[in-house]
């Protein structure tokens, strides 16, 4: 029989929780902002090679903590996500903020449902790492105009100074709770390398 850990762990990643009404609420409240830096350096890099900000696409916007960031600097800002319940939260907190240039739709990564050459940026935010990449990038490669940049971050693990502390750290994430990530949260832990 499995240990209860790795029973939580299977269940879990069976189940697409995010997906769910109570969760998408529970994600809309408690998921962290983004640091107003993130931002800052993408508008520099698309304003250094002579970029526009007309049209923007946030990819698995979930309930739009990376999507409303984007929202003062481009025309028009669409968030995608594959969870009708994340997209929910993300309309509830549009209207809210009163963003009238930002719309969601339901989606896949995939297939995104854009024109060729139509979008200035496509960010994708704590969320590559479930996509198909070959799919993903090809959908990208087509709807990005020249000089359109893809600008894909997330959080990373926290790696404190002292030794012990890292140490610790590292054992809980990838020996305890090993089994709980998917295989692809390496990529993001290595920054996208």
């Amino acid at each position: 029989s499995a240990a209860p850990q790795e029973r939580y762990c299977t269940r879990f990643m069976a189940y697409r929780l995010v997906e769910k009404g109570s969760q998408a609420l529970a994600y809309a409240q408690f998921r962290p902002i983004y640091p107003p830096r993130i931002k800052e350096l993408i508008v520099s890099f698309i304003t250094s090679n002579g970029g526009k900000f007309n049209q923007m696409v946030d990819v698995a916007c979930g309930s739009g903590q990376s999507t409303f960031d984007m929202a003062g600097c481009f025309n028009t800002v669409h968030g995608i996500d594959i969870s009708q319940e994340q997209v929910n939260q993300a309309r509830k907190k549009c209207k809210e903020l009163k963003h009238e240039n930002v719309e969601f739709r339901t989606g896949s990564a995939e297939d995104l449902p854009f024109e060729d050459e139509s979008m200035d940026l496509v960010t994708c935010a704590e969320a590559l790492h479930w996509f198909d990449f070959n799919k993903f990038y090809a959908e990208v490669d087509r709807i990005l105009k020249p000089k359109g940049v893809l600008a894909a971050y997330g959080y990373g693990f926290p790696e404190p100074k002292h030794p012990i502390c890292g140490a610790l750290l590292t054992h809980f994430i990838w020996d305890t709770l090993k089994g709980c990530w998917a295989d692809r949260i390496k990529y993001i832990c290595d920054w996208f390398h």
